[in-house]
């Protein structure tokens, strides 16, 4: 089973369990892109990629710090980008237009990037540039550049069934399922508990099965909140597992 991923960690993780645990391999992955700009930027053309190379100049090149690869500022840019996007952590992986073109088996979504991401944009332009980084990443020329807001649920909600719509435009045979990032690791962050319980409870596609969000047990969890032992993944992927029969 040729599968493709649209999210984070939680998505990817649970297509390689899924892969270990059925059969199959990922065929993209698509990290550190927001819904709405992603939209935007590879299906409604809408914003340009003008902006990306400066900051692409300004950041180190991948595997010269020891941010670990995926912190690694200049590899997040390359994830952005028209010939890389999908390419995260795959030696033998496809662009995600071409991975979708070849008809995958299974699509996995995830809304981390949604419930997580503020976005870096040049400051005094006139025409928004946003792209996803955190601001320490890009060394001296950090002033020239300003942290936006956190997405609003609602947005997300919309431009993630967006996406969903597309992908099944171009790959109409896909099964497709979409995870809800869960909120309880997030327990003394009560403006992101309300986001994600915002964008379950709005969210509805009828082309995908939908993974409401879990609990996530103490022997589950990492030190990262968003990250969670493999274990955890096994089970999403059993739950994936049970959606598409």
């Amino acid at each position: 089973m040729n599968i493709v991923t649209f999210g984070s960690c939680l998505s990817r993780y649970t297509a390689n369990q899924f892969a270990k645990l059925f059969g199959g391999k990922v065929l993209s992955s698509v990290y550190h892109n927001r819904s709405d700009v992603f939209y935007k930027r590879f299906v409604s053309r809408e914003l340009s990629f003008e902006g990306l190379d400066k900051l692409m100049a300004a950041v180190l090149p991948a595997g010269s710090d020891d941010s670990g690869v995926d912190n690694n500022a200049r590899r997040i840019l390359e994830n952005q980008s028209p010939d890389k996007i999908g390419l995260h952590r795959l030696s033998r992986g496809k662009p995600l237009l071409e991975a979708l073109q070849d008809q995958p088996d299974l699509i996995l979504f995830d809304n981390y990037m949604d419930l997580s991401a503020k976005l870096v944009s040049e400051k005094n332009l006139i025409e928004d540039r946003p792209f996803f980084l955190k601001l320490n990443g890009l060394g001296s020329v950090q002033g020239d550049y300003v942290l936006g807001d956190y997405l609003p649920p609602e947005d997300g909600v919309y431009f993630m069934s967006r996406i969903i719509s597309h992908f099944s435009t171009i790959s109409p045979n896909s099964k497709m399922v979409f995870i809800n990032f869960p909120y309880n690791t997030y327990a003394g962050d009560e403006s992101r508990m309300i986001r994600t319980k915002t964008y379950q409870a709005k969210f509805r596609h009828g082309a995908v099965h939908v993974v409401p969000c879990q609990t996530i047990r103490k022997p589950m969890q990492t030190k990262d909140k968003q990250h969670f032992q493999q274990l955890q993944y096994a089970a999403y992927a059993g739950m994936v597992s049970r959606a598409i029969r």
